[in-house]
């Protein structure tokens, strides 16, 4: 593919993407879908359930690289379903010496900004409707390495975009397939009063070739508590996107034991347990991920909170 051509990508590449209107997977909810164009982060697509419902988090995608954001649609509104507004941004730009689709570390910047604009702005259907102060951060593969910098507000080149800097307001970030293995500078990472970094949930299939679970391993064994190491039995690199292979992507070698559906299924039941956890501050959903009881079929937590 000519990389000029993946500023095309979108979401009519993908076969699978969710109908916005439509209930997510396994809820009785109905999840809608706005766009909206920022400067930097580019355009967004913005996941939050239908009703009346206030006090809804504020959630940002960073999608991994040459992955349209579209292909994280069916993740984006299981989440939503569960109360949160979900906020995926697509940005084609120059990586290197190729164009390339690669979130801005200023996302989160941005999307908080604008996501405060949003709730004063009777115009928008989430008028009145946002918690901006509580922010998480979710990212997949590259997406994941671009939010760890923006988490501890890091700025190193490549990943220093123009507008990043360190939110107080996100209180914790889930990352698929991603990690800096020993890359790390420890010493950056940003620790509260009581010596604790914000806390960060390292999740991987078992069989994802394209960041293997070792170095996933080692990048929980580098990071600081609190932080938790969640596997997916047979599970692949893709296993979080609409489709095993994403038009544009670099392909995945492994072929996953689970169905897309029951991968995506998965991922976002553990990743709400983390929202509900450190977002709504409910214990108990901390509890099951500290204990290993989370009920889902085929996962396995180690975590050192």
């Amino acid at each position: 593919m000519n990389t000029t051509s993946r500023c095309q990508i979108s979401s009519a590449n993908n076969t699978n993407y969710f109908a916005s209107g439509a209930v997510a997977t396994e809820t009785s909810t109905v999840v809608d879908r706005i766009n909206a164009d920022l400067p930097n982060a580019g355009n967004v697509e913005i996941y939050y359930p239908r009703g009346t419902s206030v006090g809804l988090p504020v959630v940002v995608m960073f999608p991994g690289g040459n992955v349209h954001g579209s292909f994280y649609s069916r993740y984006a509104s299981r989440i939503a379903a569960e109360g949160y507004v979900v906020y995926i941004p697509n940005r084609c730009t120059i990586f290197f010496t190729q164009w390339f689709l690669k979130p801005s570390s200023a996302a989160g910047n941005e999307v908080y900004a604008f996501a405060k604009s949003q709730n004063m702005d009777s115009s928008s259907p989430l008028f009145g409707r946002l918690d901006p102060e509580k922010i998480a951060y979710l990212g997949h593969s590259l997406g994941g390495v671009t939010a760890l910098y923006a988490l501890n507000g890091i700025c190193q080149f490549p990943f220093c975009d123009s507008g990043s800097a360190l939110l107080s307001q996100v209180k914790v970030a889930v990352l698929y397939g991603a990690g800096l293995a020993d890359q790390l500078d420890s010493s950056k990472i940003i620790l509260d009063s009581s010596g604790k970094a914000v806390p960060v949930g390292y999740l991987y299939g078992s069989l994802d070739s394209a960041f293997p679970p070792k170095d996933v391993q080692t990048s929980y064994a580098n990071y600081k508590a609190s932080k938790y190491l969640v596997e997916f039995e047979g599970a692949n690199h893709y296993n979080i996107t609409d489709v095993n292979a994403p038009f544009g992507a670099n392909p995945e070698k492994s072929t996953s034991v689970l169905s897309q559906d029951a991968g995506i299924t998965s991922i976002a039941q553990i990743t709400v347990l983390f929202l509900n956890g450190y977002i709504k501050t409910n214990q108990a959903d901390i509890f099951k991920l500290i204990r290993n009881a989370t009920g889902v079929t085929g996962v396995t937590v180690t975590s050192s909170p």
